[in-house]
């Protein structure tokens, strides 16, 4: 996981005998709001424009100088704020992946006209309250595949680590369409870590009893 520093600037100006607080706008005009991404490894001269941001990729010197256009003196204020790289997609775990486990009857199709749009052309159907569908998984981020159409139930998701859930989720699948094809039901950004997922139909009515599940999305 690449970890980046956010550099960002609490600009004083002082001209002459004025002094302003930023950021500000001087010559002709705001400037826009800029963010210029560099590799910042050693020292280096900063020619700083007040309403300018700067992001960086640090190396262990933090001695840094600014520098602006003549008879404008900029000094600032750097803050360091860490943070990470969004999660990137590990892979696609189609439900007839053999690491999702099902307790209870599910039917599978394969290979239908409705079943086109799903991963791999298959999905994994649940007509009855509490069958669950249930997984482990090592990354930072998990997302559920599964219908939204105007004949299914509501589901419930939830992510274990250990025995003690840290999050969960009830999910109604009913949508006013008849259009087949996959939606994410669920999505979770979460500590890098090792969980347990588990899905569920939780509820259903009549006309509206089913769970048409195609998968899991995990990142890392």
């Amino acid at each position: 996981m690449k970890k980046t520093l956010t550099l960002t600037f609490g600009i004083l100006v002082a001209i002459t005998s004025a002094c302003l607080v930023g950021p500000i706008s001087y010559g002709q005009g705001q400037l826009a709001d800029i963010t210029i991404n560099k590799i910042w490894t050693n020292k280096k001269d900063i020619n700083a424009q007040a309403g300018m941001s700067y992001t960086y990729t640090l190396g262990d010197d933090t001695a840094r100088y600014f520098h602006a256009p003549a008879g404008v003196t900029i000094r600032a204020t750097v803050t360091f704020t860490a943070s990470s790289a969004p999660p990137t997609l590990k892979e696609i775990i189609n439900d007839a992946d053999p690491r999702i486990t099902y307790t209870g009857t599910w039917v599978r199709w394969a290979n239908q006209s409705w079943t086109s749009a799903f991963t791999n052309k298959d999905v994994i159907i649940s007509y009855t309250v509490n069958n669950t569908a249930t997984m482990s998984f090592t990354g930072r981020k998990i997302e559920v595949l599964a219908e939204l159409r105007n004949n299914h139930g509501v589901a419930k998701i939830e992510v274990k680590q250990g025995t003690t859930v840290i999050d969960s989720k009830i999910q109604d699948m009913y949508l006013d369409t008849t259009v087949n094809g996959p939606s994410v039901i669920y999505s979770k950004e979460l500590p890098q870590g090792t969980y347990t997922i588990v899905t569920s139909l939780t509820s259903s009515t009549a006309g509206q009893d089913s769970f048409v599940f195609d998968g899991f999305k995990v990142y890392e």
